[in-house]
C-alpha cells in the first residue's frame, strides 16, 4: 500500500533550497545504529577518515521502520574513488541488519576528498549540502554552494537507460533492482523540477509532481512505486513498463535534461 510519505525541501527568501536534516530528528532507536556504524568507519579506516555523513530519510525525521534504509558514507583522504564499497562493508551491513531489524537496508560506502577539499564525486556536492548531516570530522557542508531547483540537481536521468536494462536482468528481491526503480521515479521528477520550483528525492512526491504534468503516465509511474514495495511475479510486467514509460522517459530526457 502506498503511503503519502515524503516532503519537498524548504526554500529561503531568495529561492535557495534549505537542508532540513538534523541529528535531533533521528529517531532514538536509530541513533544507536548510527553511532555503531560511525564507529566501524573509524575503527576500520583510522586516520584515513576525513568526515562521516548520514543522509536520507533518517536524518530528515521521516524514516519508517521496516521500510527505511540507513544511508551513510565517509569522505576518505587522498582517495580518487567516486563512490565505492569497502571490502569489509558487506559483511558488516549484514551483521547490523541482524542486530537492528527495523532497518530495511544499510549502506556503508566511501568517496574521496583531496587535501584542498575537492570531492572526487562532483555529484555528491548537492547530496551533502541538501540531504546530509555530518556525524564526525570537519563538515564540508558550509563550503559547498547553495542550490535552487534546476539542472544542477539533475542526476538520475544519466542512468535511466542503464537502469531500465538492469530492471529486466536483476533479481527482483535485490537492492539494485529497487535502486533501478527509484531512478525511474526520480528521473520523472527531474523532468518537472524546474516547472515545480521544488526539490525532493522522496518517492511519493516524485510521483505526484510527475503526474501533475504527465497525467497520462500517472498510472504507469504508480506501478513503479508499487513494484518497490512488492515486485511483480511476472517479469513481463517489467518489460511492458520499460517499453512504455521507460522509452517515454528516455525521449523526454533528450528534450528537457
Amino acid at each position: 500500500m502506498i503511503q503519502a510519505i515524503g516532503r519537498y525541501l524548504p526554500l529561503d527568501e531568495n529561492g535557495f533550497l534549505q537542508n532540513d536534516c538534523a541529528w535531533e530528528k533521528v529517531p532514538l532507536h536509530w541513533q544507536e545504529l548510527v553511532e555503531e556504524t560511525k564507529n566501524h568507519y573509524l575503527n576500520n579506516l583510522g586516520d584515513m577518515v576525513h568526515s562521516i555523513y548520514l543522509r536520507g530519510s533518517v536524518p530528515a525525521g521521516i524514516a519508517i521502520d521496516g521500510v527505511a534504509d540507513l544511508d551513510t558514507f565517509a569522505l576518505v583522504k587522498n582517495s580518487n574513488k567516486s563512490w565505492a564499497h569497502f571490502s569489509w562493508g558487506k559483511k558488516l551491513e549484514n551483521e547490523l541488519l541482524q542486530k537492528y531489524p527495523f532497518a530495511k537496508g544499510i549502506e556503508i560506502v566511501q568517496s574521496g576528498i583531496s587535501p584542498n577539499g575537492e570531492l572526487s564525486n562532483l555529484h555528491l556536492a548537492p547530496i551533502l549540502k541538501l540531504q546530509s548531516i555530518c556525524l564526525w570530522g570537519e563538515s564540508v557542508l558550509p563550503a559547498l554552494p547553495d542550490y535552487r531547483p534546476g539542472p544542477e540537481l539533475f542526476r538520475n536521468y544519466r542512468w535511466i537507460k542503464e537502469d531500465l536494462i538492469d530492471l529486466l536482468l536483476l533479481p527482483t528481491n535485490s537492492e539494485d533492482f529497487k535502486s533501478a526503480l527509484k531512478t525511474i521515479l526520480r528521473t520523472g521528477f527531474e523532468l518537472v523540477m524546474e516547472r515545480e520550483q521544488k526539490f525532493t528525492t522522496d518517492l511519493y512526491p516524485c510521483w505526484k509532481s510527475f503526474a501533475k504534468y504527465y497525467p497520462e503516465w500517472e498510472g504507469e509511474m504508480e506501478k513503479v512505486l508499487l513494484y518497490i514495495l512488492e515486485p511483480p511475479k511476472d517479469k513481463r510486467a517489467l518489460q511492458e513498463l520499460a517499453d512504455g514509460l521507460g522509452n517515454f522517459l528516455i525521449e523526454e530526457v533528450k528534450n528537457r535534461c
